[in-house]
């Protein structure tokens, strides 16, 4: 029987935040999210908005259409880091059991580069406005980040990111002593896998 890693346990926390990122997903989506705010109905808005010391609806208990986008940007980060953590850290098993040389190094740097990343982002998920509350109240006196700047510089980090990820069995691949038919073969079913 195969012992257990951490591999096996950060999967099942990515599972489980995955599913917390879909409701929150949900509840945005019943709620407008996808849409040009200008275009929800302000009768919508009403419906779902929290019961938050800042809203004119207090009355209500179902997060409002911005508050649930905001938590889904938040649990993003966390989600996705998990997950490629989990991905990098079956690659430590298969690939590097003897925990040395540059596959080891690269996996590890890769690691820590995401997590620096991810906490990085997660924080500017949570003060894109301030005060907070600026995010699902725009007339809220304050300043936001520019959005779109942000949206950019996270793809293209995450793209970088993907890149590095996929490299590394294709690299690891590449040094085995096999005919290269086989491991081109080996390299499309990890690359088809991530």
């Amino acid at each position: 029987m195969k012992s257990h890693g951490w591999e096996d346990y950060t999967v099942i926390i990515a599972w489980i935040g995955l599913i917390g990122y879909l409701a929150i997903g949900f509840v945005a989506f019943e709620n407008g999210g996808g849409i040009h705010q200008w275009n929800v109905p302000i009768e919508q808005v009403k419906i779902f908005a929290q019961a938050s010391p800042y809203s004119p609806w207090k009355d209500q208990h179902i997060l409002s259409k911005l508050q649930a986008v905001n938590a889904k940007e938040i649990a993003n980060g966390p989600v996705i880091y998990v997950t490629k953590l989990s991905i990098l850290l079956q690659f430590l098993r298969i690939f590097v059991p003897q925990k040395r040389g540059a596959a080891y190094y690269f996996i590890h740097i890769t690691i820590w580069l995401n997590l620096f990343y991810y906490l990085a982002a997660t924080l500017v998920s949570i003060c894109t406005c301030i005060p907070r509350r600026k995010i699902w109240e725009p007339w809220t006196p304050g300043r936001c980040l520019d959005i779109s700047k942000v949206v950019c510089v996270s793809s293209i980090i995450n793209v970088i990111s993907d890149v590095m990820i996929l490299m590394i069995p294709l690299l690891c691949i590449s040094s085995l002593q096999m005919p290269l038919k086989r491991k081109i073969g080996i390299s499309i079913v990890f690359a088809t896998a991530i």
